[in-house]
């Protein structure tokens, strides 16, 4: 993950992990602390098939929607508060 928005903030694409077990959310929170720390993301990346797929499909499916549509999915919107 490259955005900076995002290092040290608890997401919604890892929400799961706060709601799940209490090993899970103190692993969570740790995590998002060590990366308030050090000022980086701790997510060196990964890549496998499935991913290039859906990302493929993802623009894909977007190109054929009708021009009002915008793609966000790489943004991140902070909440304002």
């Amino acid at each position: 993950m490259n955005n900076s928005n995002r290092t040290g903030r608890f997401t919604s694409s890892q929400m799961y992990r706060l709601v799940g077990s209490l090993a899970v959310q103190k692993t969570y929170i740790k995590e998002i602390d060590i990366e308030r720390k050090m000022q980086r993301c701790l997510d060196v990346g990964s890549y496998s098939q499935s991913m290039a797929w859906g990302r493929y499909m993802e623009t894909r499916v977007f190109q054929l929607m009708p021009k009002s549509y915008s793609m966000v999915s790489k943004a991140t919107i902070l909440h304002p508060e």
